[in-house]
């Protein structure tokens, strides 16, 4: 397998067709850092003397990696709006409780 049919079969599965462009192009100002993040990565790992079946497993893990360190970006902000914004957020947002009506 060659490079270019690896970028073809991501581009397939990328929403917006950028990672071709960038892997054309890859100091373009096309506007999405995530797809030229992922032309890097795999530009980076790909071996051209291994087996196809070698090439796809790797670019897998390569981008299952990048999945787990995103995913721990996206908790850490998470985490941080939960410990210091949300009890704000849910005060400003809150509901009047409702009375019970007591005779």
């Amino acid at each position: 397998m060659k490079l270019e049919q690896l970028i073809k079969i991501v581009d397939t599965a990328y929403p917006d067709g950028l990672v071709q462009q960038y892997y054309k192009d890859i100091d373009g100002k096309h506007g999405d850092g995530l797809a030229k993040f992922i032309v890097i990565e795999l530009m980076e790992t790909f071996d051209t003397k291994a087996r196809t079946i070698d090439q796809l497993q790797k670019a897998e893990e390569v981008m299952r990696t990048a999945t787990g360190e995103l995913n721990c970006v996206t908790s850490a902000i998470y985490a941080e709006f939960y410990k210091k914004w949300e009890p704000k957020w849910r005060k400003r947002h809150a509901r009047p409780r409702k009375t019970k009506n007591t005779r």
